[in-house]
């Protein structure tokens, strides 16, 4: 029960100076207030997303909102996109699920990713040259990126 009042006490005496500062009357419109709150809200959300490390994400969505999706593109096909751009599908990650080992390409002998079949397997590169030519996968599956269609295409 002391240290409850001892607590009380110290609480009221650090809101004492500001319960003697002034109150101005004045009336702010809701609305103000929405849009200031959603901004300082963004902006701590924009804050801690730029001090995660190692955020995968962080490749698909270098800010914090802001994303319209482009009504050309339909809602599974963005899925899809999106799930390329971290680099997770079920033909490179299934082994996690089932505890086997990690699959490697037949042809390359290296680790089965979504980067090395989409940039860097010498399997693929007929198929890539006839849809797309890129050289990273920032390029080829950027935000603003006209190859999505041409990678639809290419996945089909």
């Amino acid at each position: 029960m002391w240290v409850f009042l001892v607590m009380k006490k110290r609480t009221q005496q650090r809101s004492l100076p500001s319960l003697s500062l002034h109150v101005t009357p004045m009336k702010i419109p809701a609305a103000d207030l929405v849009s200031r709150v959603t901004m300082l809200i963004s902006e701590k959300w924009e804050q801690f997303w730029n001090s995660c490390t190692g955020n995968k994400l962080q490749a698909i969505r270098p800010t914090v909102g802001g994303h319209q999706p482009k009504p050309s593109v339909s809602h599974p096909d963005e899925v899809v996109i999106n799930r390329l751009r971290i680099g997770h599908t079920r033909c490179t990650h299934s082994y996690m699920l089932t505890g086997a080992d990690q699959p490697e390409c037949t042809t390359c002998q290296c680790p089965l990713t979504v980067k090395h079949i989409l940039v860097d397997c010498f399997n693929f590169n007929n198929t890539r040259n006839k849809h797309f030519v890129a050289s990273s996968m920032e390029e080829l599956l950027s935000l603003g990126s006209t190859s999505e269609t041409s990678l639809d295409i290419f996945l089909v």
